[in-house]
């Protein structure tokens, strides 16, 4: 609907060279690639599997991977293959995310 604003569109204005996009976009993927780094650093995971409308950037998996193998604890990547993208619909993958949130406090 109009007046909505979404990740996709984004970052398809930051690529057309809209200055503000450009800046909301690459802040958002610092963000990103800050908080992965840190749930590597943390909790060792091997995999991050990512879900959500912005995932739909192409680039974005790889480039966050890049900067966990570049600024996570090195103790903490032997075990770590990478980031996946959720098999999960992108529009419904919040949804159930905060639904299971909701439904662990209920216990």
């Amino acid at each position: 609907p109009a007046g909505e604003l979404h990740s996709v569109s984004i970052f398809a204005h930051a690529r057309r060279g809209d200055a503000l996009a450009a800046l909301i976009a690459r802040d958002a993927v610092d963000g990103l690639c800050a908080g992965c780094c840190n749930l590597v650093s943390l909790l060792n995971p091997q995999w991050i599997v990512a879900a959500g409308g912005v995932f739909r950037e192409e680039s974005l998996i790889e480039t966050i991977e890049d900067y966990v193998r570049k600024y996570a604890f090195s103790s903490s990547l032997m075990d770590f293959k990478g980031v996946r993208l959720s098999a999960l619909d992108p529009a419904h993958a919040g949804l159930l995310g905060a639904g299971a949130v909701g439904w662990r406090s209920l216990e």
